[in-house]
């Protein structure tokens, strides 16, 4: 049998979520008495972290990791985990001061033994443990876990929070268990089974999953290995083709490399060639400017000796037509007017009129400063060093055309080359490795087949000495199917109108991804409804309403904490007024309130102050006298929140009117 917790007594203390009443006795204090004690407040005075403060009273900074919303427990390690740091100051973070000096100290009974656990609220570490009124000595987590299976009666400590979990604590995540096959099979497992078979059990049902999972990984390993063997054979096969095509795109890369890196070195001397022509064009073009301007020089020369001085007007609009072949005085361009001028100069004729001039000097011999040069030799020289300048521009454009040609093969080589050394490296990679080293591939494969042989016939062996177990415990757990199925019948039928029952339907599932399915032991829900005057398969909680699903869940619990235990229980609720109608909430009230009657079972329920019916009938089953003990009033002691100091008078007015109902 197990052990359930039953509690005498809470006492949290410099807490300031709970500061207290203003008497000498500050904080929280709570007397359990056999039966009801209902916690009344509003949101945000800490219903629910007392309830989570009881939770980790018990199980202290561990829990089992990620047990929230699965429904895999069937192949879930049920090992408890220490909670991270900040999980651990959870409390501490809802305080100002970080719960420094913050404790909490629970007492309670396990089966006939009287236990002690004080744990700080700041990071929930355990200060004092004591059983049977003496204090356990160097106590530590470790100690306390022994102690707590010890007094419990389960195989491990993950069981232990696994039954806070899914039967004492009813928090607001509510877990469906009666819809959860595989939780009712670890439940199950704990309940009705000695704490010897449930923890050979859980080593049975641990080994085959992680032998069925090494099995499946190796057997991984083994395709990939095939795999991979499979390909260096074929391989091998095309290994001189391979070798051939690679020898021969080595040698075209050598080839096109040395022609890329004779280019390189002639684009060096093309680009030599290409800077000297262009200085080449630079000085015909200097010199042919300078040629040019000298026989202007001349001509304006020529101009101004056929003028007298005082006209300097005239010689400046012939030196302009001479030039720059426009008139100034009517803006044309008239070349036709330049040559004859010019031609008017060198025949020493009158510029203006083209008579001749007897007597006058010819241009020819004309003086130019200290140059001796006349107009026809300057103008020879020049029409040569015009010559000069238009070869000097063909050597340079095809100079140009040459470096751009050179470039042009270079990047082309280049790219060639690259993508070549990119093709033999992807042939090195897929030449064949020796045969020595395919031999020892072989080998090493032919060694995981062997040892995958060697799983699966160990796999075999363990499931069906497994197969050979449970069938044995199915048979010794179906004892009790039928005082569970009454239990639930009683508790249900208080709850609902409709017509529900538990039907013992063992459930087949595969302990890992391989192998052939056992049958576990589990229950079903049949229920009649609107359109279903028999009771019918409920397979999903989703097919009944939700009131409907807490409470049926809620008989389940209470069934199976009635059968697996004689020495009473807790159990405790948050919450559970939502969606219950004026005819069902009174009904709720009755049976959550003859569950704490029997055995001195401890009932502990948190409620919001709301209108209906669930608090009058849970206040109906408390003495008027006796609900002083059992009211805990968190308007008195939690620190109010800004709507409670707002609206207390209200709140109080609602207090005394749920009171005065009953």
């Amino acid at each position: 049998m197990i052990n359930f917790p039953v509690f005498e007594s809470l006492d949290i203390s410099g807490y300031g979520l709970y500061p207290g009443p203003s008497n000498p006795d500050k904080g929280l204090k709570i007397q359990f008495q056999p039966g009801l004690t209902l916690v009344l407040g509003a949101n945000g005075l800490g219903k629910t972290t007392l309830v989570r403060i009881l939770y980790r009273l018990l199980t202290g900074p561990f829990d089992i990791p990620r047990l929230e919303g699965r429904f895999d427990l069937g192949t879930t390690r049920l090992d408890a985990k220490k909670l991270s740091r900040k999980y651990q100051q959870t409390f501490g973070a809802r305080v100002m001061d970080g719960a420094r000096n913050a404790t909490a100290i629970l007492s309670l009974h396990l089966g006939n033994r009287k236990v002690l656990i004080e744990r700080r609220l700041s990071n929930l570490a355990l200060i004092r443990l004591e059983i049977d009124d003496s204090p356990v000595e160097a106590i530590d987590e470790i100690t306390y876990q022994e102690k707590t299976i010890e007094l419990v009666g389960t195989s491990s400590f993950g069981d232990w929070i696994l039954l806070l979990r899914f039967l004492i604590f009813y928090f607001e995540d509510r877990r469906a268990l009666v819809w959860d096959p595989a939780a009712q099979m670890q439940i199950l497992r704990i309940l009705l089974l000695s704490g010897t078979k449930a923890k050979l059990w859980t080593k049975d049902y641990r080994e085959i999953l992680e032998l069925d999972s090494q099995m499946r990984n190796l057997q991984a390993v083994v395709g990939k290995e095939e795999k991979d063997l499979a390909k260096t054979e074929t391989q091998v096969k095309d290994g001189d083709a391979t070798l051939k095509k690679l020898n021969e795109l080595i040698k075209l890369r050598d080839k096109e490399t040395e022609l890329y890196e004779r280019l390189l070195d002639e684009l060096q001397e093309v680009d030599k060639s290409r800077k000297q022509a262009r200085q080449r064009v630079l000085k015909s073009e200097q010199e042919r400017e300078a040629a040019f301007r000298g026989i202007e020089r001349i001509k304006f020369a020529s101009i101004g000796n056929q003028f007298p001085s005082s006209r300097e007007t005239a010689k400046y609009i012939f030196a302009q037509l001479l030039t720059d072949q426009e008139c100034i005085v009517c803006g044309n361009n008239v070349p036709g007017v330049e040559a004859e001028y010019a031609n008017r100069i060198e025949k020493a004729q009158c510029v203006v009129c083209g008579s001749g001039r007897p007597g006058q000097e010819s241009p020819l011999d004309a003086k130019d400063g200290k140059h001796s040069k006349n107009l026809q030799q300057s103008t020879i020289e020049l029409r040569q060093i015009e010559t000069d300048l238009e070869e000097a521009r063909r050597a340079l454009n095809e100079a140009e055309a040459n470096f751009q040609s050179h470039e042009n093969q270079i990047n082309e080589l280049r790219e060639k080359i690259e993508n070549q050394s990119n093709r033999i490296d992807l042939l090195i990679i897929n030449l064949p490795p020796e045969e020595a080293k395919i031999n020892k591939h072989r080998t090493r494969l032919d060694l995981m087949h062997v040892r995958v042989k060697e799983l699966k016939d160990q796999l075999v062996y363990l499931r069906e000495q497994f197969r050979i177990f449970v069938k044995k415990v199915n048979q010794e757990m179906a004892q009790s199917k039928e005082i569970i199925k009454t239990s639930f019948n009683k508790y249900a039928e208080g709850f609902l109108i409709e017509k529900c029952l538990l039907t013992w339907a063992p459930h087949k599932a595969t302990v890992g991804q391989s192998g052939s399915s056992f049958r576990f032991p589990s229950f079903n829900l049949d229920m009649a409804g609107t359109d279903f005057p028999l009771p019918v398969r409920r397979t999903d909680p989703d097919q009944v309403s939700e009131s409907q699903r807490e409470f049926i869940d809620l008989a389940f619990r209470m069934a199976l904490m009635s059968v697996a235990s004689d020495r009473g229980s807790s159990l405790v609720m948050d919450a559970p007024e939502s969606s219950l109608d004026a005819v069902f909430a009174p009904r709720a009230a009755d049976v959550l309130t003859r569950f704490a009657k029997p055995k001195g079972n401890r009932l502990l329920i948190t409620s919001n102050l709301v209108d209906g019916q669930l608090i009058p009938g849970l206040l109906n089953s408390i003495k008027i006298d006796d609900r002083k003990a059992r009211l805990v009033n968190l308007l008195d002691i939690a620190e109010p929140t800004a709507a409670v100091r707002e609206n207390r008078e209200e709140y109080d007015k609602i207090l005394l009117s749920l009171l005065q109902s009953t």
